[in-house]
C-alpha cells in the first residue's frame, strides 16, 4: 500500500504510520483510503485552511482597528472587517473549542464596532437650531392642545422651579378639571390619590413617607394592568414608554425633559 497524499493550498501533508496530527485536528493514516474517505479528509484540510486564513486576517484587521483608535472612521472599517473574518472562520470551524473562541471574538469585535460607531456619531452632531414658530403653527398647536374640552397650553420655555414650590401653610394644588369617563370606567374607579399618599398607604406604615426617590427613579421592572378594552392605546403607550422615560439618556432620564418638576 502506498500512503495517501493530500495537497492543500501550497502545503503538502503526507500521512504517516504513527497517526500523528498533521496539522492540529488532522489525523493521517497509513492505509490507502477509498475515494469517499479521500474527499472527506481533503474537505477537512480545506476547511481548516480556510478557517486558519480567515482568523489570521481577522487578527490583522483587529490590530489595525485598535491602532487607529483616534481615527474612528478608519477604526470602524477595520473593526467591521475583523468581525466578518471572525464570522467566516467560525462557520468553517468544526472543533467545539475553536467555534466557541471564534464566536466570542466575533461578538467582541461587533461590540467594539458599535462603540466606535457611537463615538463617531457623537462627534458629528450638529448643534440644535431654533426659530420662531409662525402664526399658523401656533394655531395648530393650540388646537391640538385641547383634550376632552380642556386646554393644555403648549410650553414656550422650561418653567422655573419656583412655579412648583409650595408656600408654607398652603395646601397642595388641586386640579378641579372634570374628566369625562365612561360608565364602565367609573364602575371600577377607586378614586383619585396623590402618589405620595397612595404609596404611603401601600407600605402600611404611619411614618412620614418621602416619595421623591421612590416615585422619580426606576427601582425595578414595571407593569400595568388593563381593565377595559378601550384603554388599550393608553396602557400600551405607557408600557412601551416605561423604560424609555426612566432610562438614563446622556446622564439624565428622558422623563426629566418632559415633566416638571423632576427631582
Amino acid at each position: 500500500m502506498r500512503p495517501a497524499l493530500f495537497v492543500v493550498s501550497n502545503e503538502t501533508f503526507r500521512p504517516t504510520e504513527n497517526k500523528r496530527l498533521l496539522p492540529p485536528q488532522l489525523v493521517a493514516f497509513s492505509l490507502e483510503p477509498d475515494t469517499e474517505t479521500q474527499l472527506a479528509l481533503a474537505g477537512v484540510c480545506v476547511g481548516y485552511q480556510v478557517m486558519n486564513n480567515a482568523e489570521h486576517l481577522a487578527t490583522s484587521e483587529e490590530q489595525l482597528s485598535r491602532q487607529a483608535n483616534r481615527d474612528s472612521k478608519q477604526a470602524l472599517q477595520h473593526a467591521i472587517a475583523a468581525a466578518d473574518f471572525y464570522m467566516k472562520a467560525y462557520t468553517e470551524a468544526t472543533n467545539a473549542t475553536d467555534r466557541l473562541r471564534l464566536r466570542r471574538k466575533c461578538r467582541e469585535m461587533i461590540t467594539w464596532a458599535e462603540q466606535l460607531k457611537s463615538k463617531e456619531s457623537g462627534g458629528t452632531l450638529s448643534p440644535p437650531t431654533y426659530r420662531k414658530i409662525t402664526g399658523e403653527e401656533e394655531t395648530i398647536l393650540r388646537k391640538s392642545s385641547y383634550l376632552h374640552a380642556c386646554l393644555f397650553p403648549p410650553w414656550k420655555s422650561d418653567p422655573s422651579d419656583d412655579v412648583f414650590e409650595l408656600t408654607a401653610g398652603d395646601p397642595p394644588y388641586t386640579d378641579h378639571t372634570e374628566y369625562a369617563m365612561s360608565h364602565q370606567q367609573n364602575n371600577i374607579l377607586g378614586g383619585w390619590e396623590r402618589p405620595a399618599t397612595l404609596v404611603g398607604s401601600l407600605l402600611h406604615t404611619d411614618e412620614p413617607f418621602d416619595g421623591t426617590a421612590a416615585l422619580m427613579a426606576a427601582s425595578g421592572d414595571s407593569d400595568l394592568v388593563q381593565d377595559i378594552t378601550t384603554d388599550c392605546s393608553v396602557v400600551a403607550s405607557l408600557c412601551a414608554a416605561m423604560d424609555v422615560l426612566v432610562a438614563k439618556s446622556r446622564g439624565k432620564p428622558l422623563l426629566s425633559r418632559l415633566m416638571f418638576p423632576y427631582r
